[in-house]
């Protein structure tokens, strides 16, 4: 995949994409106006109907700011949306042809994925900004994905959603056909300790997954619990390599690997949105470095993880130029000490004392 640099030498119009920003900011305020009549006709009726009950004054007020608060975000998101998909349409064919952003089929395939691949159960998905295309001539799908859970407000009966997975999450399609295998951050284990690990045994909602332990690798175990309908399988598969891979990684953010039927699937929960475009900040050098970066190192990740399955190796750094010829030996280079020959004796050196 191209760098971005490369990708700056191809030409971006930034002054293109400023003037589509522009002109949906002034979208967003022309088709924002009813929100806005919304609004001040509620609180000038709440008013006049003050006098009359306060009860219904102060219903209609807040029945009135939330719609015009409602239909704002709305349009707001709508204006957005457009902007986005014309800038990453535009930013995604120049790195690569095959890349298509905003596929809503592509989106729904994504969030089945997501459940399936068994990362987090009893969890609200949704997705937005999703990208398609290939990983080494493997379909690739990926996008900014959050996962809820309702959590219950203290003795009352009513409930909060807590944000328990944002970030990027993807799959590739491969020819093969894997068992049930989720590789998740221990969490349990990590703040629990000894009970934790005997929670995860007892976990009812994996009854068809065995927790398979890697007791020949402390450090991949601090980080990592693995389900899997397939012990073999996934010994198999989790080289040494590869669990240096994840352990590297997951000092850094937590990350999760999944197989299940012919798809490898996997997560980085960020816990921030991906590809956020403020309307009235100006397109800069500086957003769409932001892009690239984050789905860079995501494809980066996915790639990797594909060629240590296939392989047992990581795949090049997307980062990395391929065009640096690295340096070649010169006659003036004085050899490495282990290239140097011992001195032989020679005739003048003086014989041994005799033995007495």
């Amino acid at each position: 995949m191209k760098t971005y640099q490369e990708l700056k030498s191809m030409g971006i119009d930034f002054n293109s994409l400023e003037n589509e920003r522009q002109k949906a900011l002034q979208l967003r305020k022309k088709k924002s106006l009813p929100a806005q009549i919304i609004g001040i006709v509620s609180i000038v009726v709440g008013l006049i109907l003050f006098f009359i009950s306060a009860g219904a004054a102060i219903a209609v007020i807040i029945v009135g700011v939330i719609v015009a608060i409602v239909y704002y975000a709305i349009v707001s998101s709508r204006a957005k949306n457009q902007l986005k998909s014309k800038i990453m349409n535009n930013f995604f064919s120049k790195l690569n042809m095959d890349f298509v952003f905003g596929d809503t089929t592509k989106g729904n395939e994504l969030r089945r994925s997501a459940i399936k691949s068994g990362f987090l159960k009893g969890v609200s998905i949704t997705s937005e900004d999703v990208i398609s295309g290939s990983i080494n001539g493997q379909p690739f799908v990926m996008g900014d994905v959050r996962m809820s859970r309702k959590k219950s407000s203290g003795t009352s009966n009513t409930s909060t959603s807590v944000t328990v997975f944002q970030g990027p999450l993807g799959f590739v399609n491969t020819s093969n056909n894997y068992p049930y295998t989720s590789i998740l951050p221990d969490k349990v284990e990590k703040a629990l300790g000894g009970i934790g690990k005997l929670m995860q045994k007892a976990d009812i909602s994996r009854l068809n997954q065995k927790n398979i332990y890697f007791k020949e690798d402390p450090e991949f175990e601090k980080y990592f619990v693995v389900w899997s309908k397939d012990e073999n399988f996934i010994r198999n598969t989790l080289t040494p390599q590869f669990r240096n891979y994840l352990t590297g990684m997951e000092s850094m953010s937590n990350v999760y690997v999944g197989f299940r039927d012919e798809k490898i699937i996997a997560g980085i929960d960020l816990r921030r949105d991906l590809f956020n475009l403020p309307l009235k900040k100006p397109l800069s050098d500086e957003i769409l470095k932001q892009f690239y970066d984050d789905f860079a190192k995501f494809y980066e990740y996915m790639e990797n993880i594909l060629s240590l399955v296939q392989t047992g190796n990581t795949a090049q750094p997307v980062s990395q130029s391929t065009d640096e010829v690295p340096p070649q030996p010169t006659d003036n280079v004085p050899p490495s000490p282990s290239d140097e020959v011992p001195p032989q004796p020679t005739d003048d050196v003086p014989p041994p004392p005799p033995i007495q």
